[in-house]
């Protein structure tokens, strides 16, 4: 028998898969995947009898789900206070700075950035990790004016959702380490700006 896997959002894992969250074992009469933090939702398993006699065989089919023991990042709230608008010239770092906090951010690496998602239209920024300050497990800091060329210029007022993200040696790109966070951030061009 040879088993696929298929996730919620359709990514498909199978014995060509190599992924950071993903192990696998096969052997005579059995295989199995181990994944790290597997997406939560409705999963699809594909069984096919690659080398099974005309009668058939019987298969069984069997998981276990272990607690996690590695923390899921959490963004619980940004400094200045809601709602935030940082300036992207201002000569003042203070104006131009935001602090994110929360709980349990990893230990800063060169893979892991910020990302920022516009609340109005859905547009998404490039993945921003050199400008980032990972201060704490608690903290993590950005100069907006080291990226604002990349945060719609053209817009005299942004609204934005943040995320934390971490490269996948797999697919090559960024995966979530969290989700789009609910405060909103506002990158003005001035003090007028801000206001709604």
């Amino acid at each position: 028998m040879v088993l696929t896997l298929v996730s919620p959002s359709g990514r498909v894992i199978d014995r060509a898969t190599v992924a950071a969250d993903v192990t696998h074992e096969v052997g005579p009469t059995f295989e199995v995947y181990t994944l790290t933090r597997p997406e939560a939702g409705t999963w699809t398993i594909e069984l096919f009898g690659a080398d099974v006699p005309p009668a058939g065989e019987p298969v069984t089919f069997g998981y276990i789900t272990l607690p996690d023991t590695d923390p899921t990042p959490v963004i619980t709230g940004v400094s200045p206070v809601a709602p935030v608008c940082v300036l992207r010239t201002s000569v003042s770092s203070a104006d131009r700075t935001i602090v994110l906090r929360g709980t349990d951010f990893p230990a800063p690496r060169t893979s892991q950035n910020i990302q920022f998602r516009r609340s109005d239209t859905g547009a998404e920024s490039l993945h921003m990790g050199i400008e980032v300050e990972w201060r704490s497990a608690t903290e993590i800091t950005l100069d907006i004016a080291t990226v604002a060329p990349y945060l719609w210029p053209e817009s005299p007022r942004v609204p934005l959702q943040v995320r934390l993200t971490d490269f996948d040696p797999a697919t090559n790109g960024q995966i979530p380490l969290t989700p789009w966070g609910n405060v909103q951030i506002v990158i003005a061009d001035n003090a007028t700006a801000c206001a709604p």
